[in-house]
């Protein structure tokens, strides 16, 4: 049975006087995990995965918290990679995500090439029918 994972990292690493064991526990929870980082001028903590990745919602939140604590402008940038085990069309992807204080952002390849091909379609420059998710005359593949 094919198995599918999603490794991410989280940049920049947080000083730890900002985050509590609270917080580690919910990231973790989340399958958020983390590491020393030893080259920040200060204790800090690496946060990273590689295996799935949690509820979006809960992560962002626990990230807010931390970042509400720091009282200097910090965004917190995740980047994804969406893989699997076996070439299934599909499987593959990525996302990013950046979050604030108060504002979150998400952004993942698969819905960038969906509205890319939309586009390309209403402009005429490829036929393509995202109800069915393949392009027009070509194969479907299962």
């Amino acid at each position: 049975m094919p198995q599918s994972s999603t490794q991410f990292t989280v940049i920049p690493s947080l000083p730890k006087k900002f985050v509590t064991q609270e917080d580690l526990d919910a990231l973790y929870e989340e399958c958020v995990q983390h590491e020393d980082d030893q080259d920040y001028n200060e204790p800090s903590w690496y946060f990273y995965g590689d295996e799935s990745f949690g509820d979006n919602d809960r992560i962002v939140e626990v990230f807010q918290r931390i970042l509400a604590r720091i009282e200097y402008p910090v965004v917190i940038r995740i980047e994804a990679a969406l893989t699997c085990s076996k070439m299934i069309p599909g499987s593959f992807g990525g996302f990013a995500c950046v979050i604030t204080k108060d504002e979150e952002f998400w952004y993942g390849t698969s819905g960038w090439m969906y509205e890319t091909m939309n586009r390309l379609s209403e402009d005429g420059k490829v036929k393509f029918d995202d109800e069915d998710d393949k392009l027009l005359g070509g194969t479907k593949h299962g």
